[in-house]
């Protein structure tokens, strides 16, 4: 169940403006919007979404077939960590955005000069990314669900 609704709460934000109706006609947004995600230490830091991101930087298949799913394939400026075979249904999508067989260096990371990251909480140890709070100073935007913090049972 704390899957379903992660993966409901990345879906309901990632898609405030960036190809979907979650806009009015009148052009009245949802914006600012505040989440939740969680730093390499499991504490919970509060971000606010001005606007929709527009340069994505997704890490594993969980992330990058959920932005895929919701037709978000045009923001993705990279994406890495595929475990598996992406779902049949998005592989003409998958296609078409720049998937990179290894990890990036943060800084090769910080040089895409994304402004959101979809990731898991791993990916924020010094032995890749850093801390969330490095990000916060660069990107703005970083999402780390809940359930794939270390000790919630993935």
């Amino acid at each position: 169940m704390k899957t379903v609704a992660g993966m409901l709460c990345l879906a309901g934000i990632l898609s405030l403006g960036m190809g979907t109706t979650v806009f009015a006609e009148d052009g009245d947004s949802h914006y600012p919007v505040t989440i939740t995600t969680y730093n390499y230490e499991n504490e919970p830091v509060e971000m606010t979404f001005e606007k929709a991101p527009e340069k994505v930087f997704a890490y594993a298949n969980s992330n990058i077939e959920e932005l895929l799913a919701l037709g978000l394939g045009d923001k993705i400026v990279a994406a890495c960590g595929l475990d598996g075979d992406v779902r049949e249904d998005l592989k003409d999508e998958f296609d078409k955005i720049q998937y990179m067989d290894t990890k990036p260096s943060k800084e090769e990371v910080v040089a895409m000069e994304p402004d959101f990251i979809a990731a898991w909480y791993s990916s924020f140890s010094d032995d890749w990314l850093s801390d969330v709070s490095f990000w916060q100073e660069r990107c703005k935007y970083i999402h780390v669900p809940e359930q794939f913090c270390k000790g919630t049972g993935f």
